[in-house]
């Protein structure tokens, strides 16, 4: 099956459930926090990552800090973000601190090459920490954004991590996802050539490989939160999750803890889900950390701060223009070079 064959499933039948949840750790793991190198160089101009920055109510100084939101592969921060739950709730609810919001877009809608897309975020994250009342910057991000994007940010440019004062992933892909592997085989890849940042992402990746040489352990306080029945980023069963990070708390939503077997989530989903949003705001109230022994169960139905606030369509709109932009993608016919840093720094051979 073609790999736009299966982005068109809506769902990935799971066969069993785990009756207990893989991790939920009381805090991060603080073993990576303290690593120290130099930045990496940044390619791409300043000005032209300023510009992807909207912050759409200001900056106005709120005390919980700037939310840095990272949107996925093929979308962009207003279609995965403006009417999401991020956005529309989380700046005034009143179960949190107050937040400033401000979303990233990647170029390429995060379909070129996801080194590029990393620096987007490790720039922004730099240039909002003075701007924000806590002096430092959390960040947010689904799918590519959460697997790849963010944590390479934090990796390789350590004044990002610096000021960084917690992570939040939904839906993503820290070790890949077998949809790459499923579409663009080495013979397709060769002769008909697959989007970039698809190549990157599929598990096994040079990228990948590079990645988790030190980013495979939270490096801030990290939430992991993802979905069994994810239909893009896959395998997400017990022992094999892919959004699993080591030293993050992590936590899916089918968990008999959370809202059980019968919450019915995809991957797009994850930007606007109910449950997904009750453990990211506990874990920006909690030092970044959610935790299963405090989530509400109200929020497997339904926003505690909001019970008729319904924001289902975005997930349905992002999917369709991600699907969308796929078709059009640029592409490559082998994987990109890593970038000469990541070498020097023992990370790969793959430069």
């Amino acid at each position: 099956m073609s790999f736009f064959a299966l982005l068109l499933l809506s769902a990935v039948s799971v066969l069993s459930i785990p009756l207990e949840p893989r991790q939920d750790a009381d805090s991060a793991s603080t073993a990576n926090f303290g690593r120290q190198q130099a930045d990496a160089p940044f390619d791409v101009s300043t000005s032209t990552m300023a510009a992807a920055l909207t912050c759409p109510n200001g900056i106005q100084g709120k005390r919980g800090g700037i939310v840095l939101l990272v949107h996925g592969t093929g979308s962009t921060g207003e279609e995965s973000w403006a009417q999401s739950p991020y956005n529309e709730l989380l700046p005034n609810d009143p179960l949190g601190a107050g937040y400033d919001i401000c979303w990233v877009d990647l170029p390429q809608r995060a379909l070129g090459d996801v080194q590029t897309s990393a620096e987007y975020v490790a720039y922004n994250i730099k240039a909002l920490a003075p701007q924000s009342s806590t002096g430092k910057v959390a960040v947010l991000a689904h799918s590519q954004g959460a697997g790849l994007n963010v944590q390479w940010a934090l990796d390789f440019w350590p004044t990002a991590r610096a000021v960084t004062s917690m992570y939040i992933a939904l839906a993503g892909d820290f070790h890949g996802t077998e949809l790459g592997n499923d579409d663009c085989t080495p013979t397709q890849l060769a002769n008909e050539g697959c989007v970039i940042a698809v190549v990157q992402q599929s598990v096994g990746s040079n990228y990948i490989n590079a990645q988790n040489v030190r980013g495979g352990s939270a490096l801030v306080p990290t939430s992991s939160i993802y979905t069994l029945y994810d239909d893009f980023v896959f395998p997400e069963t017990a022992g094999s999750a892919v959004s699993v990070l080591s030293g993050a708390s992590n936590i899916y939503l089918q968990q008999n803890n959370i809202c059980g077997s019968g919450h019915q989530a995809n991957h797009w989903a994850m930007i606007t889900d109910t449950a997904a949003y009750g453990l990211a705001l506990d874990a920006l109230t909690h030092g970044g950390t959610a935790s299963a022994s405090r989530f509400q169960s109200i929020y497997c139905n339904e926003y505690a701060s909001n019970h008729n606030l319904n924001l289902s369509q975005t997930s349905v709109t992002a999917e369709e223009a991600c699907l969308d932009s796929l078709v059009t993608g640029p592409v490559t016919y082998s994987e990109p070079l890593l970038r000469s840093f990541v070498c020097q720094q023992g990370q790969s051979t793959y430069c």
